[in-house]
């Protein structure tokens, strides 16, 4: 039995959301595929959960693939964790929520060097269109877009401190909006959250849409792209009932993220030859595929404050918990980020090199390994 539509999407994380909506707004009919399962639970929806479920196995395990980077020499052989989301939408529904632009300079030189539709001023628009900002729609800002954006707000002495020393010691400006005329400086956080509620992709874009065109289908692990006389026709998927195959009468749209979209490809035949040999995949294309991938490195730094060894964790965080029961937008309702700076270390060149986070309060990561005699904790940014 097949199920067919004009386009089929495969990955409802940020990007597939997105695209989702967008097309069957247009009057397409639309498949959109996610692996995992629902967001509508408030480990996901909840912004302050993060700290909950990044640290219950079981919980974890629903909601991320759990993926870990092989040894890495660098790192004292260390397997790094690769968080990524296994939930409507993906890693958008597991992160901190940090809202932040590309630098202008970024998407110019992509135009320059040839991404024809990629310079700054191509991108705006979009960047515009999906935004709802707090301040308001402006030459540079968006409002009434599917993503709320706000200001973090009632910072911990903590964080005011942070800025301060910063902006003094190091000589960093002190900036209102880093997504607005100039990104470089110290700044509070925007935050996709509005309302307690975290602004993924997926409450953004699929929440109420109410378009007949448009299927959302969970639990759906795609084993492959169809491809037919050269064409991609379709997918073949897995579900709690078996195989099947999914028509695309037009086009497969591959937003299963940076790891999942190069896998479907090569699962299909379509990546470097020897290697799909290796694994015993027919060749459809002979593409590298899955090459020069690059990621940023995140260093956390622990510090235990006089008035946090006062207070308490365990009262604080209990104390959170029940607030927001009574009051709604609480702590709990809100990024565990409170504040973003972009500067130039001594080997920068025209942009910025080192984005700096600060967080009022911190909690163990199972997945960050660290060398004998160390604490580290992180968040998903």
């Amino acid at each position: 039995m097949e199920q067919s539509a004009d386009y089929v999407v495969a990955g409802a994380g940020s990007a597939g959301c997105a695209v989702a909506r967008r097309l069957a707004e247009s009057g397409a009919s639309v498949i959109l595929l996610e692996a995992g399962g629902p967001d509508r639970t408030r480990l996901v929806r909840k912004p302050g959960m993060i700290a909950i479920f990044h640290n219950v196995p079981a919980l974890k395990k629903r909601l991320d693939w759990g993926y870990y980077t092989e040894p890495q020499p660098a790192a004292r052989g260390r397997k790094i964790p690769q968080p990524r989301g296994r939930v409507l939408g993906g890693s958008g529904s597991i992160n901190g929520m940090v809202f932040v632009r590309g630098n202008k300079k970024n998407y110019d030189d992509w135009a320059a060097a040839g991404c024809k539709g990629w310079s700054f001023k191509d991108v705006l628009p979009s960047f515009k269109q999906m935004e709802d900002w707090e301040g308001g729609a402006s030459e540079l800002r968006g409002g009434g877009g599917p993503i709320r954006v706000t200001k973090q707000r009632d910072l911990t002495e903590a964080s005011e401190k942070f800025i301060e020393a910063v902006a003094q010691t190091a000589g960093v400006a002190r900036i209102d909006d880093y997504n607005g005329a100039s990104q470089e400086g110290i700044s509070v956080l925007q935050q996709n959250v509005g309302g307690g509620l975290r602004y993924s992709s997926s409450i953004g874009y699929l929440d109420g849409h109410g378009l007949p065109g448009l299927t959302v289908r969970t639990g759906v692990h795609i084993a492959r792209v169809v491809i037919e006389g050269g064409r991609a026709v379709g997918v073949e998927v897995s579900t709690a009932t078996g195989r099947e195959t999914i028509r695309a009468a037009r086009e497969v749209i591959l937003c299963a993220g940076v790891f999942g979209s190069p896998q479907l490809l090569m699962l299909s035949g379509i990546g470097p030859a020897a290697h799909l040999r290796e694994h015993g995949i027919d060749v459809v294309a002979d593409l590298p595929v899955g090459d020069n991938l690059h990621d940023h490195m995140f260093v956390p730094l622990t510090y235990v404050m006089k008035t946090a060894r006062n207070r308490g964790t365990t009262p604080y965080f209990v104390g959170g918990i029940i607030n927001e029961a009574v009051r709604g937008d609480t702590w709990m309702g809100r990024s565990v980020f409170e504040v973003v700076g972009f500067v130039r270390s001594a080997q920068a060149g025209q942009l910025p090199d080192i984005q700096i986070h600060a967080l009022p309060w911190s909690y163990p990561f199972p997945n960050q390994d660290s060398p004998p005699g160390t604490r580290s904790t992180s968040a998903p940014r």
